[in-house]
């Protein structure tokens, strides 16, 4: 059986490489080919040169590169086809489950806030992301591939501003914000009139132009401007200096928390305890003990932020939110429904009720109306 030699593989080789195949792969699957080939041929009785000719003949008809251009041509377009797959499977993925959450929730059926989560999970890190980088793989000209890149990097910024905002995190309007702005005066701008020159792609351009306006428009409408924002974060702080005066005045005639002779132990503990956290939550949302009167001049405000992140982040404050809890049962059990229980169901003292939706102004609303109640029940 005819073997070839190390100098006919070697002329093999530099003839492949002359033809301009650069894959490696591909060098070594022709190399392969051809020497079966001439092998072949050889042993039916044909010489090295005769066989050499006839294999370049057979195989590469039309040369060798483009044999290496028709695999590129395939390997791009398998790749396509399964970006396309994946970006209809995550598309249909995040769709179904954001409807199948949004059911639940209008239901309130558990399961909602994970399946929504969730959607706008895989909408964020995997749909968004491989659209934008099909659709970068598209463009052929650099300055349009750039276009997609910056709008593609805040299209994502935008969608994890919605999920910041579901999972109520801090940052979700200023990301979103920020994200909505430059997509409106820099991304759409340049990406209408780059787009209305070209008449094969003017009435895309315009659809496109329009859906980003309304949908930039419906997003601006859902979120608060910076002035509202002030606005109902200085009624929230007026509102909470408001019920505060009203507990002290009561307090006066009922000085509650200062193991006064004849009131009950367990209403100074919670009272006391009351005291102390709505101290904690003051003083972590607005850096200070007290809010004064001139609140509004010293931008010192209550504010949209989670009680139950200020809790779970000191470990010390969370534990007397649990002493609370038990001590406001305890007392329940000991006025046996002679006087007015004490809420401990959904309200902060609820840890089946609080998480990261449960604001430090409800926060404080329920343990002044704790306080409230005990003065109401000690007065007799």
């Amino acid at each position: 059986m005819t073997q070839l030699s190390e100098k006919q593989v070697a002329l093999l080789e530099q003839r492949i490489y002359q033809g301009g195949v650069s894959n490696k792969g591909l060098q070594n699957d022709l190399l392969d080919h051809f020497c079966c080939f001439i092998e072949d041929k050889m042993n039916e009785g044909s010489d090295f040169e005769s066989a050499y000719k006839e294999a370049f003949q057979a195989i590469t008809p039309d040369g060798m590169y483009d044999i290496e251009t028709e695999l590129i041509t395939l390997l791009t377009l398998n790749r396509q086809l399964g970006m396309k797959r994946m970006i209809s499977i995550a598309g249909a993925l995040c769709a179904l489950l954001l409807t199948a959450g949004i059911i639940l929730k209008y239901k309130f059926l558990p399961g909602a806030a994970a399946l929504i989560t969730l959607g706008i999970g895989i909408a964020t890190m995997v749909f968004v992301p491989v659209v934008c980088i099909y659709k970068i793989r598209e463009k052929q000209n650099t300055a349009d591939k750039a276009l997609w890149g910056v709008g593609s990097i805040f299209a994502i910024a935008l969608a994890f501003s919605t999920l910041f905002k579901v999972q109520h995190w801090p940052g979700a309007n200023m990301l979103g914000s920020l994200s909505l702005a430059i997509l409106l005066l820099l991304f759409l701008p340049i990406y209408f009139f780059a787009g209305i020159r070209n008449p094969a792609t003017r009435i895309n351009t315009v659809v496109s132009s329009v859906f980003i306006v309304m949908g930039c428009g419906l997003y601006f409408t859902l979120v608060m401007t910076p002035r509202a924002a002030r606005i109902a974060d200085a009624r929230t702080t007026k509102n909470y200096l408001r019920s505060e005066l009203i507990l002290k005045n009561e307090a006066v005639k009922t000085p509650l928390g200062h193991n006064t002779v004849g009131q009950s132990e367990l209403a100074n503990d919670v009272y006391t305890l009351c005291n102390e956290l709505k101290s904690f939550l003051v003083r972590s949302e607005t850096g200070t003990d007290v809010i004064g009167e001139d609140f509004e001049q010293h931008d010192i405000f209550i504010r949209d932020h989670s009680a139950m992140d200020y809790f779970h982040d000191t470990p010390g404050a969370f534990t007397k939110l649990k002493e609370l809890a038990t001590t406001a049962t305890k007392y329940n059990n000991s006025i046996a429904g002679t006087k007015l229980a004490l809420p401990v169901t959904g309200n902060i003292v609820d840890f089946n009720e609080t998480g990261n939706s449960y604001k430090v102004y409800n926060a404080l609303s329920d343990l002044i109306q704790i306080q409230m109640i005990l003065l109401q029940n000690e007065k007799g």
